[in-house]
Formats: C-alpha cells, structure tokens, sequence
C-alpha cells in the first residue's frame, strides 16, 4: 500500500457519511418540534374559539408532517451512533476482518441505516392503515398515529441504540489507547474523543430519560407533564449538541466555523513554519498498526513505500 493509498483511506473516513447522517437526523428533529409546537398551538386556538374538539384517527394524524419527522429523529441517529461506534471497535478489535470488508468500503454502513429507518417507516405506516377506524387522542402524537406499541419500539431503539454506542466507542477508544502510540493514532484518538463524547451524551440527555418514561409509563395512565416536558426540551439539546462538541475539541473544525461565519477573515497558521512534516508512517489506517501489534511484523522504513524521495 502506496502513502496515496493509505492517505486516501485514512482520511475518506466512514465516520464522515455517517455524521452527515446524524445531522440530518437531528435536524428532522429539531424540524419536527417546532412543526409540532406550531400544530399544537393553532388546535388549542381553534379549541378556545369554537370550543369543539376534532376527533381523529390514526390516518388524520399520520398526515402531520411533525409526526414522521420526529419517527425519523427516533430511528436514525440513535442506529447512526451504532454503526459509528460497530466501525471504530472493528477497526481495532478485529483488524483483519476489518480490513478485508470495511476498510475502502465507506457504503457499507450508512446504506444499512437507511434502509433500517425506510423499512421502520413502512411499518409504522401500515400499522396506521391498519387502525385507521380506531379513535385516539385529538392532539395526535407519535403513539396515536402507529400505536403504544411502535412508541415503546422507538423508545428502546433511542436507549438500546445510544447505549450500544456508548459502550463500542469506549471500547474501541480505550483499547486503542492503550496499544497504539504512531502520530496517525494519535489523530484516530482524537477524532474517536469527538464520537465518545457524542454517544455518552446522547445517553445522559436521551437514553436516560426514556428509561425514566418507560419506568413511568407503567405506574401512570400518562406521563406527568414536567416529565415530558423535560424529555422534550433535552432531546432537543441532544440534537444541537454536536456542532458545539465539534467547536470546543477541534481547534481545527473551530477555525473553519469562525471562517464561515465571518469572525475570522482566514484562518490563522502561525505555527505552520515549526510544523514538522509528517512522514509516511502517519497516514497508515489504525487496523493495520494493529495487525502489527498482534501478529508481531516489523514496521517497514519510510522508503520504498510509494515515496518519492528527491
């Protein structure tokens, strides 16, 4: 493998596809609160001035667009989170079953999510369908619209999804920490900071909580408001928490925000002149540094790997 090789697949990173994913999801998040505060206030208007209530069904409220956009913020980022978290454990806990089916493969993962959120949503609407006669709560919601039971389903995707998150980039971050000290681990330990603190706070500000509504759920007929209020207003700060993650971990990621937003004219290289230029070694992918570790092959020298050496 050439130094173009191993730079290329080192920088085409999986997790790259999947955080345009992620943000994707969080948007429909965010998309779907706010459409769903505006619903809300013009029901409770028309409530107030008529003081009549609609009755609906299951195929009246799938029809608001809040309801699928909030289905869709249920399902994909928490399955995002999965993938990255599967992709960076297997990168240093299995290298050669890595390296042979992931590695320069960056389709593999993120199709399997979208399919995994079109196939949720096809159930979610045959079981509107299904029910479409069944009379439910006027102010709608996702449990109205597709049941009690695809609510829970998409509680326990948000706990089991970012806990398994969790607990796979804690892996995979401190058994690279352990074993690899190279400059290109250095870097990989850095990006996998970013993917940790991601999935630990997706835990704390959503997991945790749907375990407290499951808990809940069980004692009471329906959720106390104060609880989910809060759910509400943490899930929304889940899904705005990554670009503010980004900006406090990486001066580099920092630097391009401040440009693009026009705080800062250019970016600053002062330190580029002492910069020491990396050698061929920096840019080779953590699973082969690995592979090296376990089954004991020397490194090979800088030369003869592709360098043109002037």
């Amino acid at each position: 493998m050439t130094m173009d090789e191993c730079c290329a697949s080192y920088k085409r990173s999986i997790s790259g596809q999947l955080f345009i994913c992620l943000a994707i999801g969080d948007l429909c998040n965010c998309l779907g609160y706010a459409l769903m505060g505006i619903s809300r206030t013009r029901l409770y208007s028309k409530i107030l001035q008529t003081s009549t209530i609609t009755h609906q069904s299951s195929l009246t409220c799938a029809a608001d667009v809040y309801v699928w956009l909030r289905v869709v913020a249920a399902l994909w980022p928490p399955v995002v989170q999965v993938a990255m978290g599967f992709d960076k454990a297997a990168c240093v806990l299995v290298p050669i079953w890595y390296r042979r089916y992931l590695e320069g493969r960056n389709g593999r993962l993120y199709p399997f999510t979208i399919v995994f959120v079109g196939l949720s949503l096809a159930v979610a609407l045959m079981l509107a369908v299904i029910h479409e006669g069944k009379p439910v709560s006027y102010y709608c919601g996702r449990k109205a619209a597709f049941t009690a039971d695809y609510g829970r389903f998409l509680y326990f995707n948000e706990i089991f999804g970012y806990f398994f998150g969790l607990l796979s980039n804690a892996t995979a971050y401190l058994f690279a920490g352990r074993i690899l000290q190279t400059s290109a681990m250095k870097r990989y330990l850095a990006k996998s900071r970013y993917t940790l603190v991601i999935s630990l706070l997706s835990s704390i500000l959503v997991a945790c909580p749907n375990i407290l509504s499951v808990i809940m759920s069980q004692t009471h007929k329906k959720l106390p408001i104060a609880v989910s209020e809060s759910a509400q207003w943490l899930s929304l700060a889940n899904s705005s928490k990554n670009l503010f993650v980004y900006v406090a971990m990486s001066a580099e990621f920092r630097g391009r925000v401040f440009v693009i937003i026009g705080m800062r004219r250019k970016l600053l290289l002062s330190h580029s002149g002492n910069a020491v230029a990396p050698s061929a070694n920096d840019f080779i992918h953590p699973a082969i540094i690995v592979l090296r570790k376990h089954m004991s092959v020397p490194k090979p020298p800088d030369k003869g790997r592709g360098i043109a050496v002037q």
